[in-house]
């Protein structure tokens, strides 16, 4: 994709998705998820919808992983094994906390130079999400072919 393709807002296309990721890092769902329907809604580009989709989708992977957190952690109160949980449940959700963000800015990298963001599950789910979006081409009506004419002996 070119660098310099403005959408109807006039802002470059590439800017927009990388602020999509931007907003990922920083945590802004619901910012996400207003910019989304802008993009879905206004600009209707292809492209800049399936990255929008894809750092959406990972925002919310984050968010759902963080509420994950917020349950377990009542596996902390356990008198003798609560400091076990909490330095295990630390550790697995550390490693994924990290593994998104590096994922966010490697996509934000991406989209800023123009290419697909590179999210390894997520861009094949937005991608099949916009897909289902787009109408299907009407098919024409089948007429019934006409008589064949009698057979002459």
């Amino acid at each position: 994709m070119d660098t310099r393709v403005k959408g109807e807002l006039g802002i470059r296309l590439t800017w927009l998705a990388a602020l999509a990721f931007v907003l990922c890092i920083l945590g802004q769902t619901l910012l996400l998820g207003l910019l989304l329907g802008v993009v879905l809604l206004k600009e209707r580009n292809e492209w800049l919808s399936r990255q929008t989709m894809c750092a959406f989708l990972l925002c919310l992977v984050d968010s759902v992983i963080s509420v994950i957190n917020g349950v377990l952690n009542i596996l902390y109160s356990i008198p003798l094994l609560g400091s076990v949980f909490s330095g295990l449940f630390g550790l697995v959700f550390g490693l994924v906390n990290l593994a998104l963000l590096v994922l966010a800015i490697l996509g934000a990298m991406h989209v800023a130079a123009g290419r697909e963001n590179g999210v390894p599950v997520l861009d094949k789910l937005a991608d099949s999400a916009f897909r289902s979006m787009t109408p299907a081409a009407p098919v024409p009506p089948v007429t019934p072919a006409p008589p064949a004419p009698p057979a002459e002996s």
